[in-house]
């Protein structure tokens, strides 16, 4: 009988087993590296799918101390990475001598927190408040959310106005659904003792404080405030004392302009490494923020003001061009711009792209999270009637849009005019290989209409039309997409080899099969496609999931052929 343990090697003369104990260090230490994570991502580390799970640091260093003695040994005499697995809700479940037993062997190492306690509000006080308490001056980083009245108890802000001496990170933010604000009797004056000097990362939404007068920002990377009760005026005046500042995110910060802004003129605020700017704050302060920054010269923008809901004049309109102008300057020579998503509606204007980035086997699209160039414009009532929002496209139409492969449109109802707006970009986007069309038809509609020279057809190198809502109903795109097909073949250019009908489509589609090579894909639990002309145009017929299967049989039977049943998920 063959030996079942042949050519097994024991644990003693395994490869594993003989690794030196540094290869060791930077294997737990890169099972650790939480921050890494989110420095590099923009996922919430917090949701239930996200690829660094809120447990996974703790419990893979906690196995791999039982993998085997000399394991166990080499990690209980390394402390720094006990400090750096001090995940609040996993700790949580192990009680209170789990929780004491992971902190003990963290010695004097710096520590690491981070945990979402919303649903745990209780460890604030018994665990989290008195840990920082005895342990604050060895706090590295700390990283919480919760809900905005947990967040603000006194167990963690009497902490967080001691110094901080060790600190690079803090970020104590509400939970993303909670809707509770600021209110100014929350004020913290003197944040960390004014003393900070490692402190590179700031992100809070849950309480007030003042900047003016304070040093523990002088040397700032990262800056995001949202609802925080802070003034926008007490941010800008004190924005020339972060030279450093790579990041600068503001999110519904509010207050009045007022004298203490006069001497902030265009460009006057130098931040020569800031390469990202967001800005989510009323029109006003919106402007004087872009306007008044001088950044980096590749300086990414997220532009969404609040616009004004009672009066908005020319020279509002000349400012925001002005400064869309500015940024797309600096922003389009240093960045591989692929893709681009335009919607233009009443009211409405919205321009975004996302950047390649070269791999292996090409370039490949980068995130929509990370689409970097982002302005997005909404007026209401009155001001939406009057506005023309094609001419928020006027800055953008210096630069070299050839090589875009993929445009994502949107435009509905256009002004009398507006198309002279509209057609030079949609005319310089030569290279467009994937056109997605939202949910609007009219944007077929309009395209086709304003197709007037067939020797100059719009996007002459297409090769697939994506539709992007569920909501297409067949028999109404079908005269919209065989114009759309017709003007094609009669300027002689590329056939349109792909049509995607999206991921959940309804409606009968059989109509495509007369149009002999397109190939019409779709996607349920898994892709589909079909290729036009091959025979079976029942394939191209769906129903929406809530006809009972008797109803569908019975429609069936009576149209000749079979259905195939829609999935909803």
């Amino acid at each position: 009988m063959d030996n079942p343990n042949e050519g097994v090697q024991s644990p003693s003369t395994s490869p594993i087993s003989r690794l030196h104990a540094d290869i060791l260090w930077l294997i737990f230490l890169r099972n650790t590296d939480v921050q890494d994570f989110l420095i590099s991502s923009s996922q919430n580390i917090f949701q239930p799918d996200s690829e660094v799970t809120q447990d996974s640091v703790l419990d893979t260093t906690l196995i791999s101390a039982r993998v085997c003695q000399r394991w166990r040994s080499l990690l209980l005499n390394w402390p720094a990475l006990w400090g750096r697995v001090l995940l609040l809700n996993r700790l949580h479940q192990l009680g209170k001598e789990g929780r004491e037993e992971i902190v003990r062997r963290t010695g004097t190492a710096p520590l690491y927190l981070i945990g979402d306690v919303t649903s745990i509000a209780q460890i604030v006080d018994e665990f989290v408040g008195p840990l920082l308490k005895a342990n604050w001056e060895r706090v590295r980083m700390i990283h919480i959310q919760a809900e905005k009245h947990v967040i603000r108890s006194e167990s963690l802000w009497n902490t967080f106005i001691l110094k901080s001496p060790m600190l690079e990170w803090f970020s104590v933010e509400g939970a993303a659904w909670s809707q509770q604000r600021v209110i100014p009797e929350d004020l913290v004056v003197d944040l960390f003792g004014d003393f900070a000097p490692q402190l590179r990362v700031f992100r809070c939404d849950t309480v007030a404080f003042t900047l003016s007068g304070s040093r523990w920002f002088n040397n700032l990377q990262e800056l995001h405030l949202a609802s925080t009760g802070v003034q926008p005026s007490n941010v800008l005046n004190n924005l020339k004392q972060m030279p450093l500042l790579e990041n600068l995110h503001l999110k519904d910060l509010r207050g009045n302009v007022d004298h203490t802004i006069a001497s902030v003129g265009p460009g006057s605020i130098s931040l020569p490494r800031l390469v990202g700017l967001s800005l989510d704050l009323p029109l006003c302060w919106a402007l004087l923020f872009s306007k008044s920054i001088k950044p980096a010269e590749n300086c990414t923008l997220s532009f969404r003001p609040d616009m004004p809901t009672d009066f908005f004049t020319q020279k509002d309109a000349a400012e925001i061009i002005e400064v869309l102008e500015r940024y797309a300057d600096t922003y389009f020579p240093f960045h591989r711009v692929s893709y681009i998503n335009i919607t233009l509606a009443v009211g409405q204007f919205s321009f975004s792209v996302r950047i390649a980035e070269r791999t292996s086997s090409g370039l490949v699209d980068l995130p929509i999270s990370q689409s970097n160039f982002a302005v997005h414009l909404n007026f209401w009532g009155q001001i939406a009637q009057s506005v023309d929002c094609s001419s928020f496209l006027a800055p953008f139409l210096k630069h070299d849009l050839s090589n875009i492969q993929t445009l994502a449109l949107e435009i509905d109802q256009l002004k009398a005019g507006s198309w002279n707006n509209v057609r030079p970009i949609i005319a310089s986007l030569r290279g467009v290989e994937t056109l997605k069309v939202g949910s609007r038809i009219s944007t077929l509609d309009v395209l086709n209409r304003y197709h007037v020279d067939e020797t100059q057809i719009f996007f002459p190198a297409l090769r697939a039309l994506h539709l992007e809502s569920e909501f297409f109903v067949a028999f109404e795109f079908e005269g919209s997409f065989r114009r759309f097909i017709s003007r094609r073949q009669r300027a002689n250019v590329s056939f349109l080899r792909v049509l995607n009908l999206g991921y959940s489509p309804n409606d009968d589609w059989s109509f495509l099969d007369e149009i002999e090579g397109l190939t019409v894909v779709w996607a349920e639990n898994e892709d589909f496609e079909y290729t036009c002309g091959s025979g079976s145009p029942w394939e191209l017929t769906f129903s929406d999931s809530e006809i009972e299967d008797d109803s569908m049989e019975e429609l069936a039977a009576a149209i000749g052929f079979p259905i195939r049943r829609q999935r909803r998920w």
